[in-house]
């Protein structure tokens, strides 16, 4: 008898949903990725600070701000109040 694999077996239990079964899983690994971006941004502001540290006034300005936008608005605080649910989360800093 041969045995199903585990993708298989779950798209078979899912029957017709399969459909959301894929969309689901899509946007599970887009969410994966983008749990990433606060640590990349960290980086590109410490990078950016680094390589400018002899002569500061050479910073790009716009990088620092264009990378701590990135950093501030990951935060579940900054989604919660552009949804309009800032009320459930009692540590939102906005």
């Amino acid at each position: 008898m041969k045995q199903k694999s585990e993708i298989s077996g779950l798209i078979s239990i899912a029957g017709g949903k399969k459909g959301l079964l894929v969309t689901a899983s899509f946007f599970s690994v887009l969410s994966s990725f983008l749990q990433l971006a606060p640590f990349v941004a960290v980086y590109k502001i410490i990078e950016e600070l680094l390589i400018h540290a002899g002569q500061p006034s050479e910073i790009d300005k716009d990088v620092l701000l264009f990378w701590g936008g990135v950093r501030i608005c990951s935060d579940d605080s900054c989604i919660a109040h552009f949804l309009h649910q800032r009320d459930e989360l009692p540590y939102c800093s906005l």
